[in-house]
């Protein structure tokens, strides 16, 4: 992509080695030494691509792939968390139901306020805070019998699990790091080695394990505070957000499809 127009000038059929390699080799040196810079997710090949095919380049970890991880990884705790007290508000059902002779159907259970929670508003805690559209008028809720806003639900989720508060807080670190506007890069790296250091004093495993992440992409993270200016004037950081635009499309088709490999539509005669 050209980073001062955001026009794609090629996209790969697939980033098997086979591909990548042949493609890259088929510009001349001359040319690839011009390119600057690299971006990608955290995946070590395409890294290493500075190396071997743009010599006079730096990579860059997308700030999104970062952000993402830790969301995954919250995520997977919040889904963990819900599993617990669907286990639990099982076995209660099933004695109930035996208690009072009455069948056991799971598919009628009724859901319990925790799984209702966890499932409708769990984005409080994966969404950034800054983002969140907190209402203070109250609505009634049919299923939790009580007249609630955003800070009544945000409320309601913290006290499920002990961790919850503590995790979005925790979140909420990197994000604020994230979304600096600072462009020394020294100081963008001196915030992240305090950030490493935080996490992996943290009693949550999945931030000690982010720490590990950072450190390993600690350079190449620092490196996405780089900007540019671009034709027009504006300065923008850059980020392969506009070729995950590009990327969205074909996946979307893929999903749609369900499965399908190939499509064939003939005419109806």
């Amino acid at each position: 992509m050209d980073f001062n127009t955001l026009e794609i000038v090629d996209i790969l059929p697939n980033r098997w080695e086979e591909t990548t390699n042949a493609y890259f080799l088929s510009i001349p040196l001359e040319e690839r030494k011009n390119v600057k810079y690299l971006i990608c997710d955290m995946y070590n090949p395409y890294i290493n691509y500075t190396k071997r095919y743009f010599p006079n380049s730096v990579a860059i970890v997308d700030s999104f792939h970062v952000v993402s991880w830790i969301i995954k990884k919250i995520n997977s705790y919040i889904n963990d968390l819900k599993k617990k007290f669907q286990i639990r508000d099982k076995k209660n059902y099933e004695e109930y139901c035996i208690k009072n002779n009455k069948p056991v159907d799971f598919k009628n259970m009724p859901t319990s306020k925790e799984v209702y929670l966890l499932n409708n508003f769990k984005w409080l805690i994966l969404q950034n805070v800054d983002n969140i559209d907190y209402q203070e008028k109250t609505r009634y809720n049919h299923k939790l019998k009580a007249y609630l806003n955003t800070y009544a639900y945000e409320e309601m989720l913290f006290q499920l699990d002990d961790n919850l508060m503590k995790i979005r807080r925790l979140k909420e670190k990197y994000i604020e790091f994230n979304n600096t506007k600072e462009k020394d890069l020294n100081k963008v790296n001196d915030f992240l080695t305090d950030l490493i250091s935080y996490y992996s004093h943290s009693t949550l495993a999945m931030f000690r394990e982010f720490s590990k992440l950072l450190e390993t992409f600690k350079q190449e993270i620092v490196n996405s505070f780089i900007y540019i200016t671009d034709n027009k004037g504006n300065e923008r950081r850059l980020s392969n957000g506009p070729m995950e635009g590009y990327n969205r499309t074909p996946k979307d088709f893929k999903r749609n499809s369900r499965g399908l490999s190939n499509l064939n539509l003939q005419e109806a005669g």
